[in-house]
C-alpha cells in the first residue's frame, strides 16, 4: 500500500480507484441474478443499515452469500469458489473493470478539455 501512495504522491495525475469490495464487483458483474439485485447495486446506501454493517464490504459479502446459499456459486471469503474462476465469468468480471476505467478516464480527459488549466481532481 505504502508505495500505490507513493507513487500517487510523486505522479501528477496519478489516482487510487477501488471498489466497494470484491463481493460488490462479484455481483456487479452479472454473474448473479437475483430478483431486486440491480436496485440495490444502483442505490446501496437505500438498503444498508448502519447499525447492523460496519462497511459497505460487509453488507455486500453478507448480500453475495446469502444470494448464492446453496447454488453452485455458493460464496466464502475464505476460498473462492471455482465457478467464479471459469473463463465465461472471469470475461465478465473483466469487462466490467475495463468499463469502468474507460469511463473513468473518458470522464477526465472530458473535464481537462473542458478546464485544461484545472487539473485538480
Amino acid at each position: 500500500m505504502r508505495s500505490a501512495v507513493h507513487a500517487v504522491e510523486i505522479s501528477q495525475g496519478s489516482h487510487i480507484w477501488t471498489l466497494e469490495s470484491f463481493e460488490y464487483l462479484v455481483l456487479q458483474s452479472g454473474i448473479i441474478q437475483s430478483e431486486g439485485l440491480r436496485d440495490i447495486l444502483n442505490a446501496p446506501e437505500d438498503f444498508i443499515e448502519s447499525g447492523e454493517y460496519s462497511s459497505w464490504e460487509r453488507f455486500f459479502t453478507r448480500l453475495l452469500e446469502d444470494l448464492t446459499r446453496n447454488s453452485i456459486y455458493s460464496y466464502s471469503k475464505k476460498k473462492l469458489n471455482s465457478n467464479y474462476l471459469t473463463k465465461e465469468n472471469r470475461d465478465k468480471i473483466e469487462k466490467l473493470l475495463e468499463d469502468v476505467f474507460s469511463l473513468s478516464f473518458l470522464k477526465k480527459t472530458a473535464k481537462m478539455v473542458a478546464s485544461p488549466n484545472d487539473n485538480t481532481d
